[in-house]
């Protein structure tokens, strides 16, 4: 039986210790490792999200992980994570199911983000969704 992983054994760093394992034991697309990686980017390490009353935590003087140090660790293109970074910020929801759903790449779901309204980027989404290719019995 293999010994089991330890976050010690990873420098005592949380996110990477789970980073590293659940990459490793999904089959995620590129398109789903880049999203991780920007939301990864952004996270400081130790950083939780505020509670729920507001407030504060004590996570500012902690260091934030490199696009780069991000990219190696998802295993994908810094190019990769800096397009999950704006679908990210375009808070779309579809345009991130889409994303995820790997029915739209990466580049052309960045292109969308970029456009002025939801609304047209929900319009330039419909255009651009890819339909899985039928399987017939002769070509």
């Amino acid at each position: 039986m293999p010994a089991r992983a330890s976050c010690a054994s990873r420098g005592n760093d949380p996110i990477s210790f789970v980073t590293d394992l659940n990459i490793d034991r999904r089959d995620l697309t590129n398109n789903q490792r880049a999203i991780v990686g920007a939301k990864l980017a952004n996270l400081r390490d130790g950083q939780r999200p505020p509670p729920p009353g507001g407030g504060q935590k004590d996570n500012d003087n902690k260091k934030v992980a490199t696009r780069k140090e991000t990219a190696g660790r998802v295993r994908t293109s810094i190019r990769s994570i800096d397009r999950a970074k704006v679908i990210l910020a375009a808070n779309n929801a579809e345009l991130l199911a889409a994303v995820m759903a790997d029915q739209v790449g990466l580049e052309k779901a960045a292109e969308i983000a970029g456009l002025a309204s939801k609304a047209l980027q929900n319009e330039a989404l419909a255009k651009a969704i890819r339909t899985p290719k039928q399987k017939t019995l002769f070509p």
